[in-house]
């Protein structure tokens, strides 16, 4: 679904711009991972809600998935915020963490919509 990988790209930018930026001390690399955050938040919820609306059979497995992910990537970015500082094994983290999201679970709800004919290749 293109609003999907839209959402997945966008994240994807962002972590990039903190890369991009990461010597910068101008730059509020916490603040941005924190920004990320709250978008994947909003991603899930809005990802959550396409699945129910399809009837996605496995919709509250994805849910448990989301809320693990979002808890793994709450303990990356709460580690920056006390470190004041995003480090660059912190992005590939969050980095892990968005793919494995993607193609572990994501993968099997593209799979379902063009199985049931609401998605086409």
């Amino acid at each position: 679904m293109q609003e999907i990988d839209d959402d997945h790209q966008s994240v994807v930018d962002a972590l990039e711009e903190v890369r991009i930026h990461l010597e910068n001390s101008e730059y509020s690399h916490v603040k941005k991972t924190r920004e990320i955050t709250q978008t994947l938040l909003s991603h899930f919820r809005h990802e959550e809600d396409l699945m129910r609306h399809v009837d996605y059979p496995h919709t509250e497995a994805h849910c448990i998935h989301h809320d693990q992910t979002l808890g793994h990537i709450y303990r990356i970015v709460g580690n920056a915020e006390l470190q004041e500082t995003v480090t660059l094994g912190d992005l590939r983290d969050l980095y892990r963490t968005l793919l494995d999201d993607i193609f572990s679970a994501d993968m099997n709800f593209h799979k379902y919509l063009l199985e049931t004919n609401r998605l086409r290749n």
